[in-house]
């Protein structure tokens, strides 16, 4: 039996035309996505586990017509957030596919044009505004379940017991 070794390689040359500033940046880029991916993750699941758990609590329960609404409101609002996440991780991958294509064309920010520019921070704006939005929504849905768990209580209060 051969025993494992490991071989460690020297990182390859940068590629000509490409600074040391430059491949740092692009880590930063790639790390930056990899963040982003996670808080979707954490969007998705921090707007959908509310709704399952609701649903489940709520099934067969009587409620006020107005705790049915504000529980459909929630679900609705979660079911936005995770949309809105989502379409922010799209724009990020369109805004990384941006940062690939000009670093193939060895354009840096500066050398693109003014429309190049414009077009690409339309994309980061977009990206960021769904996900505020996103979490705006999660805040209202949490606000709905929470004013749906106060009209349950208040509609069929419970004798305390000691």
């Amino acid at each position: 039996m051969r025993p494992f070794r490991i071989i460690l390689e020297r990182p390859a040359a940068s590629p000509p035309g490409v600074s040391e500033y430059e491949l740092k940046i692009d880590s930063q880029v790639e790390k930056f996505l990899e963040t982003k991916h996670k808080l979707v993750y954490f969007l998705v699941t921090a707007s959908v586990a509310p709704i399952v758990a609701v649903v489940q609590f709520l099934y067969g329960k009587p409620l006020s017509r107005l705790a049915f609404w504000a529980a459909v409101a929630g679900i609705v609002a979660g079911l936005a957030a995770s949309a809105a996440a989502i379409r922010a991780l799209q724009f990020e991958l369109a805004s990384y596919r941006s940062h690939i294509a000009y670093r193939y064309a060895q354009k840096s920010w500066d050398k693109l044009t003014a429309a190049e520019q414009r077009s690409w921070n339309s994309v980061n704006r977009r990206a960021t505004a769904c996900t505020r939005f996103a979490f705006l929504l999660i805040c209202v849905e949490f606000a709905l379940f929470a004013a749906v768990a106060i009209l349950f209580l208040a509609a069929s209060p419970a004798p305390l017991q000691i």
